[in-house]
C-alpha cells in the first residue's frame, strides 16, 4: 500500500485538489438549497460556510464555472482515481469502470429533461460529465 501511495502521490494530490476545488465552487456560489449544504448544516459547518460566502460577495463567475465545472472536476477525480486503482489492468477493463460516473451523470441530466429527476437540463452539464472520460480514453488508447 506505501509502495502505490508513494508511486501514485501525485495523481492522489491532483484528485484531492480537483475535490476540494469543486466543492468549494458549490459552497461559495451555488444556491443554499442544494445538499449539498443540508450536509454542511448537518456538520455544524454553516458558520464558517456563511463567513466564507460573504468574502466572495460581489465576484460574479461565468455561468459555466459555477454550474459546470464542479461536475467536470468531480468526474475528472473520479475517472483518474479508477486509473490509479485500476492501473495495470486490461484496458477495456479500465475504460469501462472509469465510465461510470459519466454515464451516471448524463443519465441524470437525461432524466431532468424528461423531467424525471429534479433539477435543470443543460447541454453543458453533459459536456462537463464527459469530457474527463473522453480526455482519458484518448490518453489511454493513444498509449495503447
Amino acid at each position: 500500500m506505501r509502495q502505490w501511495l508513494k508511486a501514485n502521490r501525485g495523481r492522489i494530490i491532483t484528485i484531492v485538489m480537483m475535490l476540494m476545488l469543486g466543492g468549494l465552487v458549490y459552497l461559495l456560489f451555488r444556491p443554499r438549497t442544494l445538499l449539498l449544504f443540508h450536509v454542511a448544516d448537518a456538520m455544524g459547518l454553516s458558520p464558517f460556510i456563511t463567513q466564507l460566502r460573504s468574502g466572495v460577495e460581489g465576484i460574479v463567475l461565468p455561468n459555466w464555472v459555477v454550474n459546470c465545472l464542479p461536475d467536470a472536476l468531480w468526474a475528472g477525480a473520479y475517472v483518474l482515481l479508477v486509473d490509479c486503482v485500476m492501473r495495470g489492468r486490461p484496458v477495456k477493463l479500465r475504460l469501462l469502470l472509469a465510465a461510470v460516473i459519466p454515464v451516471l451523470g448524463v443519465v441524470s441530466e437525461a432524466l431532468q429533461a424528461c423531467g424525471w429527476l429534479s433539477g435543470t437540463f443543460d447541454w453543458l452539464d453533459i459536456v462537463a460529465y464527459m469530457a474527463p472520460y473522453v480526455l482519458y480514453l484518448v490518453v489511454v488508447l493513444k498509449k495503447g
